[in-house]
């Protein structure tokens, strides 16, 4: 992913707020045709979804337009923002959590049936898939390539800093490239697949995306935002792979509505297949992803309202801000919680709220924590009631 230190971009952001902060994405980024529809618009959202030590005056906040392409059904938000506002620094996304490691573990598993003999990563900041592979199957000949590499110790990759693009050289002996939850930051994906058709036929491809269609069914409160801009679906995916000539060799689903694992080989030509317009079912989707958050925020508001029970918010993420720009009312909250050290004592971008350790909850009696965390709900409640307050009661 795109990550540079805060430090080094401060002068930068501070010329964008002078000047226009967004970048126009008009054209509908699978049709190509300039004919999208404004659905909805949250005003002013946080443009960076960690947490972070400096004062909230020096926050930088947009409209996160959510627009329709008429030719397609493609959602995808329209303007963007620059990269090194919305990547200003890592915020340890995919790196805390049993679900997440059982991910790296079962992707690591993955890639080795397709037996890699030098695989090139794209993204892989940790380098902890890497590590999952080396200690089940060898070690293998293995190059990342991310613009802010930060290792983990047991990682025995070789690290590139810089970003994928049309000038990156890939090795002639490469045989595998490798990215995790990666497609869906790009914007511009068709660059991305463009820049593939210099792989050798025989090349194989393994990666892992989030599995943004199961998300928005479920009315997860994440599934778009300022770092995921367009709706990356099977049926997109699967139509760029075909337009690329990648022919599809194994997919799996992780955790049935966490990830799709895909496998995918280059050869010499494929028939590609029309994408058919999804207008209709994605124009009801996203409208009715709406109309469920106002209800939701509205039931959050009476229900904290009418309690006496001190109240939590969970997760230092972008989770947390989505309920806050759709209107959850700040002034009941304690705090946010999070399990990631990282980001405790620090404060959520774009709000006043504190980061702090979920075991803050075991000085309280029956608290209430909204927690709007998707794929990751069971896990966290299970956690806090086993390990910190079996008394804590969930606003879900």
């Amino acid at each position: 992913m795109y990550l540079m230190h805060l430090e080094h971009i401060v002068y930068q952001i501070l010329d964008l707020m002078e000047s226009n902060l967004y970048i126009d994405r008009n054209c509908d980024i699978l049709s190509g045709y300039e004919d999208l529809e404004t659905v909805f618009t949250l005003p002013n959202f946080p443009s960076f979804m960690g947490c972070v030590s400096n004062p909230s005056e020096q926050d930088i906040l947009a409209d996160m337009t959510f627009c329709i392409s008429k030719s397609s059904g493609m959602i995808q938000l329209n303007p963007v923002l620059p990269l090194q506002v919305v990547y200003q620094k890592e915020h340890d996304s995919g790196t805390t959590g049993p679900a997440w490691l059982a991910h790296h573990q079962e992707l690591a598993d993955f890639i080795h049936r397709h037996s890699p003999n030098s695989i090139f990563e794209i993204g892989g900041s940790h380098g902890i898939l890497n590590a999952e592979y080396c200690k089940k199957h060898g070690e293998v000949e293995w190059t990342i390539l991310d613009s802010n590499p930060i290792p983990v110790s047991d990682c025995r990759a070789t690290f590139v800093k810089g970003f994928y693009n049309s000038s990156t050289e890939i090795h002639h002996n490469v045989d595998m490239l490798v990215h995790s939850h990666c497609l869906e930051h790009f914007y511009y994906p068709r660059e991305f697949f463009e820049n593939t058709r210099s792989l050798v036929n025989g090349t194989k491809m393994c990666f892992s995306v989030p599995n943004l269609q199961a998300h928005f069914e479920k009315k997860f409160t994440n599934v778009m935002n300022f770092e995921h801009t367009y709706f990356c679906t099977e049926s997109v995916i699967e139509h760029w792979l075909q337009s690329y000539n990648f022919q599809l060799l194994e997919k799996y689903y992780y955790k049935d509505d966490h990830s799709i694992f895909y496998a995918a080989e280059k050869v010499e030509h494929i028939n590609g297949r029309e994408f058919v317009n999804e207008y209709d079912y994605n124009q009801k989707l996203l409208s009715e992803w709406v109309t469920y958050h106002k209800n939701l925020v509205s039931e959050i508001n009476e229900k904290i309202s009418k309690t006496d029970q001190p109240v939590f918010l969970f997760g230092g993420h972008v989770f947390s801000q989505f309920l806050l720009a759709f209107g959850v009312d700040t002034s009941r909250i304690e705090c946010i919680l999070d399990n990631n050290v990282n980001k405790q004592d620090k404060r959520l971008y774009g709000t006043e709220l504190v980061v702090k350790s979920p075991r803050v909850l075991q000085q309280y009696h029956r608290p209430l924590i909204i927690l709007r965390s998707g794929v990751f709900n069971e896990e966290i409640k299970k956690d806090i009631h086993s390990n910190i307050n079996a008394d804590a009661e969930f606003l879900e």
